[in-house]
């Protein structure tokens, strides 16, 4: 499990913001690679479809079925509360392009 001090652990709870992208046809929530490290997991702790890695960097895109409710799980457990999620829906297209 990585470690933090309590100054980062504090920088990375407090500045963590997730967004939920859908589209007509599913959900994904976006979540940075720090932002599981914090609360313990680690990419081979989803599922081999569900989680995605952007090309661009570090970035998940958590399937909404499976892969998003384990990380909310281990954040709720971390932090003691539900994480803030700002929600974006694209009704023509998929927003992620993974399918």
């Amino acid at each position: 499990m990585p470690r933090f001090t309590s100054e980062q652990a504090a920088a990375i709870r407090h500045s963590a913001e997730f967004t939920f992208y859908s589209d007509p046809g599913h959900g994904w929530l976006m979540v940075h690679a720090n932002n599981l490290k914090a609360v313990g997991l680690k990419p081979k702790d989803f599922s081999a479809g569900g989680a995605y890695l952007q090309r661009r960097g570090p970035i998940y895109y958590l399937e909404e079925d499976c892969d998003a409710p384990l990380f909310l799980k281990a954040y709720e457990a971390k932090n003691g509360g539900k994480p803030p999620i700002e929600e974006v829906y694209i009704d023509d297209r998929s927003i992620i392009g993974l399918r």
